[in-house]
């Protein structure tokens, strides 16, 4: 006799299945059967953008980014061609980019650059943006200002709540790892507490940042659903409520022709 199924629904918002060891097919079926009804496939540079969108031409339920972070700096040179990809194909956003100056991969000045270049294609494409931010509150803020039309997503957010009441806007969300099922307190879940559901996303970061659970274990789509339970705790929620919700906000942000 068949098991009733499930009215869970939860999408990963954020995971770069081309950096798994694990067969996508293994990825996609353990993903399903834990309630992951879309992955967003974030690429990292021009190369992972292609690889990505070949994925989602085979399974149109793994939505593809296109986006330079910065440690694939060197990939500033080919923003033509990057424009020439948004000109052709459907993505769903642009990134992962942003700044990080935590490991500093390249000089400050050229991540900027290589950001606000981005930003203006997205902004041009009429794309959502996925935000990377590591210890560069200050300039993400700064340069923010200079989009405001655009919708941003804070990937794997960690900054503090003063940070949130900042950058707060409708059109801002934050998206929240494993990372949150280690403490049970600190800035990050404070910061959590303070937001309102609808604009909260859920991610996993595969293959990295793997929940507690499945501490020392390479990360997968699968695991999303110990962040989900998270934050129901955290908030006091159901699981039922904190899946209707993110999953809508997900549809809503990621709601190229594409990702529809």
């Amino acid at each position: 006799m068949k098991s009733k199924k499930s009215t869970i629904q939860l999408i990963d918002t954020h995971a770069h299945l081309f950096l798994s060891s694990l067969p996508f097919a293994t990825l996609w079926q353990k993903a399903q059967e834990n309630h992951i009804t879309q992955i967003i496939n974030v690429a990292i540079n021009l190369e992972s953008s292609r690889q990505v969108l070949a994925l989602h031409q085979k399974y149109p339920e793994i939505k593809p980014t296109i986006g330079i972070h910065p440690s694939e700096y060197q990939d500033l040179a080919k923003i033509n061609e990057m424009e020439t990809m948004l000109q052709n194909h459907k993505f769903c956003a642009v990134g992962e980019i942003g700044l990080d100056y935590f490991k500093n991969y390249a000089p400050q000045a050229t991540q900027i650059t290589l950001f606000e270049k981005q930003l203006a294609l997205a902004d041009k494409y009429k794309l959502p943006v996925i935000i990377h931010n590591r210890h560069a509150d200050t300039d993400i803020l700064k340069i923010m200002a200079n989009f405001p039309k655009l919708k941003y997503v804070f990937h794997c957010f960690s900054s503090n709540q003063q940070f949130i009441e900042k950058i707060f806007h409708k059109n801002i969300f934050f998206s929240f790892t494993g990372l949150i099922t280690y403490s049970k307190k600190g800035k990050v879940l404070q910061a959590l507490k303070s937001l309102p559901l609808e604009n909260i996303m859920l991610e996993t970061d595969c293959p990295y940042l793997p929940p507690k659970k499945y501490q020392g274990l390479e990360n997968q789509p699968a695991y999303l659903l110990e962040t989900a339970l998270k934050i129901a705790e955290i908030k006091n929620l159901s699981l039922a409520q904190v899946a209707t919700q993110t999953t809508q906000n997900a549809q809503n942000f990621f709601s190229c022709p594409s990702c529809k």
